[in-house]
């Protein structure tokens, strides 16, 4: 009669279990890539409309009034859109994508811990570069947690441009008048 096998002992179950584990991480990572790929589409598309404002109004194909209705009508539509974009859309994207991401690290962290039971002792979890640049990048990362997100250098850079955009657009409005 065979002895139960304790976890690590039957490779079978052990390489079920890391088709599993490596499953969810794949989940998570392809949550994070495809809303990373959303944002990236909406950033791009909100900047160039702001450009091409821009460019119109310098232009002189659009004529607005500093004192006008109509500039302050933009004004306020513009730091609606800032205000959204910055502070509300930006941040709850950032927390998404920060859950989904600590997510599939911790499923290859443990698909590496099973792994690394097969493997001899100066190859296991403790050497891992991966590991050591996960914790550094989530390190990053969790400052969206601790609404600290605008120092990372992608949502600061995004918040920068979405801020200069803006601020062209009423520049050009002015210098036109």
């Amino acid at each position: 009669m065979e002895s139960p096998t304790t976890e690590g002992e039957n490779p079978s179950s052990d390489r079920d279990a890391v088709d599993a584990i490596l499953k969810l991480a794949d989940a998570s990572w392809r949550d994070f890539d495809s809303r990373r790929s959303h944002e990236i589409k909406v950033s791009f598309a909100l900047w160039t409309a702001l450009a091409l404002l821009a460019g119109i109004v310098l232009k002189g194909d659009v004529k607005l009034s500093v004192d006008s209705l109509q500039f302050i009508l933009l004004a306020g539509i513009l730091l609606g859109i800032w205000v959204v974009y910055s502070f509300i859309w930006t941040p709850g994207l950032r927390e998404r994508q920060v859950r989904n991401l600590e997510s599939a690290h911790f499923y290859w962290d443990r698909a590496e811990d099973i792994l690394a039971r097969s493997l001899p002792r100066s190859v296991w979890q403790d050497n891992s570069p991966r590991l050591k640049w996960g914790e550094a990048e989530r390190a990053s990362l969790g400052q969206a947690k601790s609404g600290r997100s605008l120092k990372h250098w992608s949502h600061g850079s995004q918040f920068l441009m979405t801020t200069f955009l803006m601020l062209l657009v009423i520049w050009c409005v002015w210098v036109r008048n």
